[in-house]
């Protein structure tokens, strides 16, 4: 029998449990102390982690997360949401724009 994976979403994020950060993984940048998982692009707003225990990863386009902690990802217009420690792949939602798929707007 499999176990439901663990799943998170706040608005368009979805943060999904993952066994492994690749090794070739590099250290995300963050900004202004936060680890950044979305920007907003209409209203300016982030999905962010402040915890300064995060640590946060860039492999290709996607952006990894390795908390040792509980850590809470906060938006100005979303609920916040709560991540048990252990380690997460963030997945940007998409949508259809007639010949193209796009990134969507948060």
């Amino acid at each position: 029998m499999k176990s439901n994976p663990q799943i998170y979403r706040q608005g368009d994020v979805l943060i999904l449990r993952v066994s492994a950060i690749p090794k070739d993984a590099k250290p995300a940048n963050r900004d202004g102390g936060n680890i950044v998982l979305a920007y907003g692009e209409v209203t300016g707003h982030s999905h962010a982690i402040a915890d300064t225990k995060a640590k946060g990863f860039i492999f290709g386009d996607a952006l990894y997360l390795d908390l040792e902690r509980k850590c809470d990802i906060s938006h100005q217009e979303h609920g916040t949401v709560t991540l048990e420690p252990g380690k997460y792949q963030v997945v940007h939602q998409h949508e259809y724009r007639r010949k193209e798929i796009v990134r969507t707007d948060d």
